[in-house]
């Protein structure tokens, strides 16, 4: 993970505040990472493991103010999961929740899927039960505790995630090393007796496995172990549950009939061979090549040409989720029922409409962060004013992939700053020397770049 590793500490050092999805964290790997990073870098975290580590790692539980930067590890501070980060904190996550990358710009994402393709990390095993009837998970049955009991000689020193507080009790009562909330498991070989729920809660659990396994007596790995159901965890489209992490207390011990478990199947879970992927190229949301929508900048509104069979138009001063994401049975046009026109793979197109509004907002964001008078200032040199006080100058300013061209033309006492790409202009007089005209010049272009730009 050495080249990961550095990887994301180049982002950390130049982004202000955001988030990096990175499966298979570990001690070695922040041991790793904040040897590369310089000691301003503070990690927040509450786990035990890394807290008693502070030989090693500048730890905190919390934010401590000053000019320090901040690494924050969400393992244990799941409530961070639903706030903006403070603009000096990076937070680096296995899964994230969806109001966490809403809340928070996503620095880059690394889905487990290209990790064990590319080797670093381990696949694991998953051996999967059926059982002959579902019970509740909030409370106790003597029965499902003799069966996970008959499954754990089968699979010894094994941990197992029991429902509730009562079947646990009763697991460790016979020596076996039972939990109930997920941030207890810290073994890579996990009995999964309790049904998860949520996406987060099963990333969090299936980022344990690395070159592990999971014994599954519930549906969890039918329900969510899918590689596309996957992707899209990791870009935190789903919500997160405290409950579905820490599972249920109860006292009560009830009984029931004709329980059985089932051996299902057993398979490791690889990698595909091909992913079709997202980009925005030019404004353009393309995904697998194939063009979903358009998106472009005009008169300080995000503009989105959705292509349907019938193309659609969304005009906005931000970017909508429901652009990206409306239903089929809405009946409005979305990259979602763009994509579906085509693939008919709800998954898929789930993942790519997601992955495509990401992209999508952080872009434009990034268009905001821009100082605009900064890009006029640096396109408007010395030689660009005479060559305008003489005659006419062309110049471009760019904002990432965007491009505004000027043209600087002479008009008697003044020089008429005409945007070409918008169809603006305006006329500036020309000052008594070369410097003042330049600031001018500059203010006249900023002036016409701010009512364009976000």
């Amino acid at each position: 993970m050495k080249k990961i590793v550095r990887e994301v500490s180049s982002i950390i050092r130049k982004a202000n505040s955001g988030v990096i999805v990175l499966p298979g964290l570990s001690f070695d790997v922040w041991y790793q990472l904040f040897k590369e990073l310089d000691e301003d870098f503070i990690l927040v975290t509450r786990d035990p493991e890394l807290e008693l580590a502070k030989g090693s790692l500048r730890v905190s539980r919390d934010f401590v103010g000053g000019s320090k930067k901040y690494v924050v590890d969400l393992s244990y501070l799941l409530e961070i999961g639903h706030f903006r980060l403070p603009r000096n904190a990076a937070c680096i996550v296995e899964a994230p929740s969806r109001s966490l990358v809403l809340r928070n710009k996503l620095l880059r994402v690394y889905h487990s899927e290209d990790l064990i393709r590319e080797k670093y990390l381990p696949s694991f095993k998953v051996i999967r039960y059926s059982s002959s009837r579902r019970l509740p998970q909030s409370r106790a049955f003597k029965e499902r505790v003799e069966k996970v009991k008959e499954i754990y000689e089968r699979f010894s020193g094994f941990t197992v995630v029991a429902p509730n507080s009562k079947e646990r009790d009763m697991l460790r009562d016979y020596g076996i090393k039972a939990v109930t909330d997920l941030r207890e498991v810290k073994d890579n070989r996990v009995i999964l007796s309790r049904e998860i729920t949520t996406m987060p809660a099963y990333l969090y659990l299936r980022n344990k496995l690395w070159g592990g396994v999971l014994v599954d007596l519930t549906n969890t790995t039918m329900l969510y172990e899918e590689w596309e159901k996957v992707r899209l965890g990791e870009l935190g489209f789903y919500k997160l549950s405290q409950r579905d992490f820490k599972g249920y207390d109860t006292e009560q011990l009830n009984s029931v009939k004709g329980f059985s478990l089932k051996l299902e199947e057993e398979f490791n879970v690889t990698p595909r061979r091909d992913v079709t992927k997202v980009k925005l190229i030019g404004g353009k949301v393309l995904a697998g090549g194939r063009e979903l929508g358009e998106l472009y900048i005009m008169k300080k509104r995000v503009n989105l040409n959705v292509k349907c069979k019938e193309e659609t138009l969304y005009s906005s001063a931000q970017l909508s989720l429901g652009y990206f994401l409306f239903s089929q049975s809405s009946g409005r046009c979305s990259v979602f029922t763009a994509c579906m026109e085509v693939e008919k793979n709800r998954d898929l197109c789930l993942r790519m409409s997601f992955e495509a509004f990401l992209l999508s907002r952080d872009y434009v964001e990034a268009l905001k962060e821009i100082d605009l008078k900064k890009a006029a200032s640096s396109v408007v040199s010395i030689k660009v004013v005479k060559g305008a006080t003489r005659g006419k100058e062309t110049v471009e300013v760019k904002l990432l992939d965007l491009s505004y061209v000027f043209e600087l033309s002479r008009e008697d006492i003044y020089i008429k700053v005409l945007c070409v790409t918008c169809n603006k202009g305006l006329r500036v007089r020309i000052r008594g020397d070369i410097e003042s005209t330049r600031r001018v010049l500059v203010d006249a272009i900023y002036g016409i770049l701010k009512t364009e730009v976000p």
